[in-house]
């Protein structure tokens, strides 16, 4: 691709440094053309608050292990997974399409549908969560007796059905606010108010309350995070004085119901196995796994801060129809992420035991289980923003495709679970499925546009 005057700028220009963070090397702002910069500029924020998120959850889920032991803390997963898995169904893609609709109405200055879209999506989210907590509260001694054979697992569940409403509308108000460009306010509501609420309580909480204490704790926090969320929609809708006007709410589920279905699916590739360990293994080797699966995944919040600048760059360049330089963005992004990736990923491949064993004692036995994951995670990584890459550019069906192999991928492995090395088999049937639905998506991503994100090839072609 043909360089542009803007790109031969030196990285002491003033639209190199207007553009992108001080803490950019400058033999790489060097080799970045205009997209990049773009891409790197907008998701600097995004990207550094997950960071910081992401240390302060990685703390959280060690003090509540260090607290409560290996068995009290797969009591402690199984609950966190239940109101996370609840939370998305409770959702069932509102969080995407509020996104949608605000972006655009903010765009175009309709602010009163703004406010319209806001308000449909809370009442719907609501309408929708509510109820699936508390039929989850009302059935959770069958659910801990008869589905996890383990009855001590009721109090948590019951603390997490309660956190189901909370986790659904965080969610709602972070995609509003990322609507409206305001970043920082959006990220820091799951990747700084919650984790810190819940570091802050979690200690007494876990000491008297054991597992149900710390998903308590973890609840309060996702509803203290939704007050702080509805302070900051105020404050930035502030300036409109317009009435919240009224906006169809077919609209809003019409594009939700799609979304829905697809965040429902990864689901199963994600909980799935943790939740086939929960019901057939011991809660030691829960806690273990869980331990080693929410560690690797850490790792993919990279992804989610590049993916919130790479998704309008690749609509924008798209409905040009500019494909070199849609391919040097795609590769360019991955190659970003994995880079970003590959120590951390390296560590926790090579150093399992010593990542586990901040967790306290009997957590390094799942160090096997975690170089595995952190091998999935990579393919992850070195695959990009191919799912935001296959839905800007109307490919959407088959991204659907590739997460549904994913899935009965999955299903299959996840039946492997009970007649095997429990830990590593769940292990195995999270980190297969995630890399074969990221290649299949790559696959098919070079199939429909000729793009494929892991082609780094293209980073040298000119």
């Amino acid at each position: 691709m043909a360089k542009t005057a803007e790109c031969m700028e030196s990285p002491t220009s003033n639209g190199l440094s207007r553009n992108l963070p001080r803490w950019v090397p400058a033999w790489v702002a060097r080799r970045l053309d205009e997209h990049m910069r773009e891409v790197i500029a907008g998701a600097a924020v995004t990207f550094t608050v997950k960071v910081v998120g992401s240390a302060l959850m990685f703390a959280f889920n060690v003090v509540v292990a260090r607290l409560l032991g290996a068995e009290q803390t797969g009591l402690f997963f199984l609950a966190l997974t239940v109101l996370q898995v609840c939370a998305v169904l409770g959702l069932w893609g509102l969080d995407n399409a509020t996104l949608k609709f605000v972006a655009a109405n903010a765009e175009l200055g309709e602010w009163g549908r703004v406010l319209g879209v806001y308000r449909k999506a809370v009442i719907f989210t609501a309408g929708l969560a509510v109820p699936l907590g508390f039929a989850v509260f009302v059935a959770a001694p069958v659910l801990a007796c008869s589905v996890f054979q383990k009855p001590e697992l009721t109090g948590a569940l019951r603390a997490a059905a309660v956190g189901v409403p909370a986790v659904a509308l965080l969610w709602i108000h972070s995609e509003a606010l990322k609507g409206l460009k305001r970043m920082l306010a959006s990220q820091s509501l799951q990747s700084l108010i919650l984790p810190i609420t819940a570091l802050l309580t979690v200690p007494v909480a876990a000491r008297w309350w054991g597992a149900t204490g710390a998903v308590a704790v973890y609840a309060v926090a996702a509803y203290a995070a939704v007050v702080g969320g509805y302070g900051f929609w105020r404050r930035h809708t502030a300036h409109s004085r317009a009435a919240a006007a009224a906006f169809p709410g077919r609209n809003l589920v019409d594009t939700a119901k799609p979304l829905g279905a697809v965040a429902a699916t990864n689901l199963v590739i994600q909980w799935l196995p943790l939740l086939v360990l929960g019901a057939v293994g011991t809660k030691a080797d829960v806690g273990v796994f869980g331990a080693a699966l929410r560690t690797a995944m850490l790792t993919s919040l990279l992804l989610v801060a590049v993916n919130s600048m790479t998704a309008p760059k690749f609509a924008a360049l798209w409905a040009k129809g500019d494909l070199p330089a849609l391919e040097q963005t795609a590769v360019k992004s991955a190659a970003l992420v994995a880079l970003a990736a590959a120590p951390i990923l390296s560590v926790l491949a090579f150093f399992p035991k010593h990542v586990l064993g901040l967790f306290g004692q009997g957590f390094a036995s799942g160090s096997v289980a975690l170089t595995i994951l952190a091998a999935g995670q990579f393919v992850n990584a070195a695959t990009g923003s191919v799912g935001c890459l296959l839905m800007m550019t109307g490919n959407g069906k088959w991204l659907w495709v590739s997460v549904v192999l994913g899935a009965m991928t999955c299903v299959g492995l996840s039946s492997v679970i009970p007649v095997w090395n429990s830990v590593i088999a769940a292990a195995i049937a999270v980190a297969v499925p995630l890399a074969m639905q990221n290649i299949a998506a790559s696959v098919f991503s070079f199939w429909r546009i000729r793009v494929a994100p892991c082609n780094y090839r293209a980073l040298f072609s000119k």
